[in-house]
């Protein structure tokens, strides 16, 4: 039955758990891993397609909720229109903010708005969990999702739907997979795992489940489960992107690229998180990373001045938009460059040398050891940014 969801997933190259592959959707062929920018319901029309479409972005996607309840001029339904015809469209079905908004869809309402749009790959409705509830009343939410599955699959006419499991622990993942597999009647080529924001967080309810290396955990258990299966990690990007890679996901979604300009903040490949000035308790740019960022060749960098990046006008947060999805872009196209050459591992380690999330990739790293993914622990990476030309 898994034809119904018009989804074929192959991966041709493996480094570890991170590969490259092709996801086939009803309408065009992917290749994986995959970054998808998310759109911002405050930028208008003119600021998002020009920073989106300047740099050469291969996906994106927007929010059924979002279009339905918030876009009340239709702008942004018509920028995912133009968007579309060159970039692919993933629609979110909006389950998170229903829940947390207590606002009512239905799943033939979300179907009815994908089709519209003849998004690439549509998201099922779902039900994300609550870390602070107990077992059982998740296994519930759990349950309501397989139902919009299988009301889906049975009203989906031509679209590649992507199915949504939750879950903070080997039972609950378990309880949701295999409610996917009998509905399906086998492994799902296709499958997108939620909830996990909450556990990057610092709050009492991640601490209640695990926090961060809860997520490392569940990634792997679902590599491990579903070995031959495209996975989609929802709302884990930026720096956590090479983690999530890291333990075996195929794809992420991010709206961080546009939040983060919007307050100022440039990115710079292995270094993340910095203001081109300095500004009360933020990090500035020191003179190494000033010297990284004057070499940089997007398409912001190229024909304007570093003054030209700085302050709140429109023009200064656009120029930091198309810096930085052009950062993420590339990165992405240099993890598959190093996944196909075998050497993914050096080059997470090499990214994340100095980063906060270090501790957390050395948690992941003992992981993958402990289960015979890799036969040691990871080499000192100090010349492997020089042997490889790895750019800074």
């Amino acid at each position: 039955m898994a034809e119904t969801l018009r989804l074929n997933f192959k991966y041709y190259e493996q480094d570890g758990l991170s590969r490259i592959g092709h996801l086939n959707t009803w309408k065009r062929r992917i290749m994986t891993p995959v970054i998808w920018f998310g759109l911002s319901v405050i930028e208008n029309y003119n600021f998002q397609y020009e920073a989106l479409t300047v740099n050469e972005v291969e996906c994106f996607l927007c929010n059924a909720y979002d279009l339905l309840f918030q876009d009340k001029n239709g702008e942004r339904k018509k920028l995912v229109r133009n968007l579309s015809e060159k970039i692919a469209l993933k629609c979110d079905s909006g389950g998170f903010q229903t829940m947390t908004r207590n606002v009512k869809i239905s799943v033939d309402q979300v179907y009815s708005l994908q089709c519209e749009l003849g998004c690439d790959l549509a998201v099922q409705l779902d039900f994300p969990l609550n870390p602070l509830a107990n077992k059982e009343a998740n296994k519930k939410r759990i349950y309501q999702t397989l139902k919009n599955l299988e009301r889906i699959i049975e009203i989906n006419e031509k679209l590649s739907i992507l199915p949504v499991i939750h879950g903070y622990d080997k039972d609950t993942l378990n309880f949701a997979i295999k409610g996917v597999i009998d509905i399906l009647g086998e492994d799902p080529p296709a499958i997108g795992i939620g909830s996990l924001v909450p556990l990057l967080m610092t709050s009492k309810g991640a601490g209640k489940v695990g926090g961060k290396k809860k997520v490392i955990d569940t990634l792997i258990y679902l590599r491990q489960k579903l070995p031959d299966t495209f996975l989609h990690v929802f709302g884990a990007g930026g720096t956590m992107a090479y983690l999530i890679i890291f333990c075996g996901a195929d794809s992420f979604d991010f709206t961080g690229w546009i939040q983060k300009a919007g307050h100022g903040v440039i990115q710079l490949p292995g270094i993340s998180d910095r203001f081109i000035s300095n500004r009360k308790k933020r990090k500035a740019l020191n003179r190494k990373e000033m010297e990284t960022f004057l070499e940089c060749v997007c398409p912001a960098c190229r024909s304007n001045k570093i003054a030209d990046f700085k302050g709140r006008s429109e023009r200064a947060r656009l120029l930091r938009a198309i810096h930085n999805i052009y950062v993420y872009q590339t990165e992405i196209w240099r993890i598959r460059r190093f996944i196909r050459e075998g050497c993914f591992r050096e080059f997470v380690f090499s990214r994340l040398k100095n980063s906060v999330w270090k501790s957390l990739l050395k948690y992941a790293d003992r992981q993958l050891v402990n289960l015979g993914v890799y036969s040691s622990k990871c080499e000192k990476i100090d010349n492997f940014i020089k042997d490889k030309n790895v750019e800074l």
